[in-house]
């Protein structure tokens, strides 16, 4: 089990930035990807990570977890259009189950992807 605190809350690698937006909302900024399986992986490796159990003081804590993704340019160039179709993504994920990546576009993350 790993201890709350163990996590980033700021930046997973040098262009990549985390943000919390909502009580259990975030949004995570990758800059200068070259595919969009490098945004499946870097989803899955969240997922993974936080599906596992973690120390919150005395109790042992599982959660889930669900990602919705937005690539730039095809969903959007805005901030706005790109949040509004990750979001959109979400809850597509949401319904599908805990641990789901979906793109906006529908798809879900290849499975290649999943088991990086």
């Amino acid at each position: 089990h790993r201890d709350l605190h163990s996590f980033p809350t700021r930046r997973s690698s040098d262009l990549d930035t985390v943000a919390r937006t909502g009580g259990d909302e975030f949004v995570v900024l990758q800059i200068s990807i070259r595919h969009e399986d490098e945004t499946a992986l870097l989803a899955h490796r969240i997922v993974r990570t936080l599906s596992s159990p973690f120390s919150v003081g005395e109790r042992d804590v599982c959660i889930g977890v669900t990602v919705g993704i937005a690539v730039a340019p095809r969903d959007g160039v805005s901030l706005d259009r790109l949040g509004t179709s990750a979001d959109a993504a979400l809850y597509q994920g949401k319904h599908k189950g805990r641990g789901s990546v979906v793109f906006a576009s529908g798809q879900s993350a290849s499975s290649a992807a999943t088991a990086a």
